[in-house]
């Protein structure tokens, strides 16, 4: 009984916590783009460092600035510019910062595997030669003469 009241008291304090919302508070709604527009505009985002996250594209940045910056380049993108003239007025507003994101190597993902490989390994060898000890000490225990008492 005390847990459903309890319950019934929580569900109506966090259904009356959050006032409505006004059409002021929201957000300005964008433009609807056309999806070859959102597309392009998410590869530029995808592949352009950002100067507010360090270590992360623009398009995975969860900064303000990097939100106002993506608009930006939805904006571009839809009147026409090319992703290279985007890139060049993006890299204008930050002089001291290299937008331009490091190209992963195919070859990155060796050094993992094998360091993953050679402790597999390891292991393996370890497992075959401790299970080997085990089997040597319980045959040497049979052929033991047992000691009188």
């Amino acid at each position: 009984m005390t847990a459903v009241m309890l319950s019934w008291t929580l569900a109506v304090a966090l259904a009356s916590a959050a006032p409505p919302s006004s059409a002021e508070d929201r957000p300005r709604s964008e433009p609807d783009y056309p999806v070859d527009v959102l597309r392009e505009a998410q590869d530029i985002s995808a592949s352009t460092l950002s100067p507010f996250c360090p270590g992360k594209t623009l398009s995975s940045c969860p900064s303000s600035k990097a939100s106002e910056w993506r608009q930006d380049i939805r904006a571009m993108v839809a009147d026409g510019m090319d992703a290279e003239a985007i890139r060049s007025r993006l890299q204008a507003r930050t002089p001291d910062f290299d937008l331009a994101s490091v190209p992963v190597s195919p070859l990155s993902w060796w050094g993992p595997i094998a360091i993953f490989s050679v402790l597999t390994a390891g292991l393996v060898i370890a497992a075959l030669w401790n299970t080997r000890r085990r089997r040597t000490s319980v045959v040497q225990e049979r052929r033991a003469p047992s000691e009188p008492a």
